[in-house]
């Protein structure tokens, strides 16, 4: 890698973080704004619950949502909600 592009890689780098410290100081109903509407689940809503109480920093729920972690919580949740409606 030569120089130039060590320096481009750096630059892209530093723009990511700082979008994502904006991000942080974001409400959780504006970080989501472009996501496209869906129903929220119990795990989401309590994720953002603790994120506004800063029981949990941005950073983790970030990586959490990109591991797929909540969503599949959420399946989990349902899943177990859909079981018990049935009985």
């Amino acid at each position: 890698m030569t120089r130039q592009e060590c320096g481009e890689e750096r630059k892209q780098i530093t723009l990511l973080a700082s979008n994502h410290e904006e991000e942080d100081r974001m409400p959780a109903e504006e970080r989501h704004a472009d996501e496209p509407k869906k129903e929220r689940g119990l795990v989401d809503k309590a994720v953002d619950k603790a994120r506004e109480k800063g029981y949990v920093d941005e950073s983790t729920v970030r990586k959490a949502r990109e591991k797929g972690f909540i969503d599949k919580a959420n399946e989990a949740v349902d899943k177990i909600k859909n079981r018990l409606t049935r009985r």
